[in-house]
């Protein structure tokens, strides 16, 4: 049975439970193993072609690499190659040749070029061999004893200042040299305060104010009092905050006034006044 495409006969799957299952297996596996290796060696005869291909083309391109390099050594050399049907080679003896200087022998030239420059360079700057100065510290004249002329000139005198002893040759410095050093006048008055200066203000004066942890207590017992008849509802909530608000933050005192205020006032009757400030007394703490 063709497939579609004309991609061969299509295989049907193997019947594990056939009579001759084992040969149909051992079989199909002998196709795959074949099919396998005729794959592989197109694959090869493939990348074979491929590879003859690339290297003519490698070989192509380093021939003309060659000519190309061989005119331009022709075009430097002042030499034009001509071109005939028969290539002829003329020896290398029969051309005339040129001293050509070497690399090596350029950098030598330069350098003994330098050399005898530098040279020339140190006998027009080198002055002529002086006496030996010897410096008189009673009379401080200096004299130079020549062999044919004797100087003698005399030296600025100058104050002498822990000065040590000259130096043995010219260039060099005594490491041993006292110097000077002038004492740093001494500031007076007070030193101005700085920032790191500041210190915190200590432990606080104590207070008498409501105690924080009793506030479950007084707002039960305080909305409790403030339920009487007496008492607007429109105030009931404003005071039952304002007076614990007072206490806890303020002191002890300013709530206290504050209830005597609204007692003033006609909002709280006495007798309730009376119950509040019993309350908040049982809950002051000194903080």
């Amino acid at each position: 049975m063709q497939g579609r495409g004309g991609r061969g006969r299509r295989r049907e799957p193997l019947n594990p439970f056939a009579q001759n299952a084992g040969a149909e297996r051992q079989r199909r596996r002998e196709e795959n193993a074949k099919r396998a290796r005729d794959a592989e060696a197109q694959q090869q005869r493939t990348a074979a072609t491929r590879s003859g291909v690339q290297n003519q083309g490698q070989d192509e391109l380093r021939r003309k690499a060659i000519e190309a390099q061989k005119a331009l050594q022709d075009k430097a050399t002042g030499t034009v190659e001509v071109e005939s049907t028969v290539p002829t080679s003329t020896p290398a003896s029969a051309l005339p040749q040129e001293p050509v200087e070497t690399e090596r022998e350029r950098l030598a030239r330069l350098s003994q070029e330098n050399k005898a420059a530098a040279q020339s360079i140190l006998k027009a700057n080198t002055p002529a061999v002086e006496a030996p100065v010897v410096i008189s510290e009673a009379t401080s004249t200096v004299t130079a004893a020549a062999t044919t002329v004797e100087a003698t000139r005399e030296l600025p005198t100058e104050p002498k200042v822990a000065e040590p002893a000259p130096s043995t040759s010219a260039g060099t410095q005594n490491i041993f040299k006292q110097i000077a050093i002038k004492p740093v006048a001494k500031t007076t008055g007070q030193r101005k305060r700085g920032s790191r200066d500041k210190k915190g203000g200590g432990r606080q004066k104590q207070v008498k104010k409501l105690n924080r942890q009793k506030y479950l207590e007084y707002k039960y017992a305080a909305r409790d009092m403030l339920a009487d008849p007496g008492v607007p509802e429109e105030h009931r909530s404003n005071l039952l905050g304002q007076i614990w608000a007072k206490g806890e933050r303020i002191s002890f005192e300013a709530a206290i006034e504050y209830i005597v205020t609204k007692e003033s006032e006609g909002i709280l009757p006495p007798t309730v006044a009376a119950d509040l400030q019993r309350l908040i007394k049982r809950m002051e703490t000194r903080r």
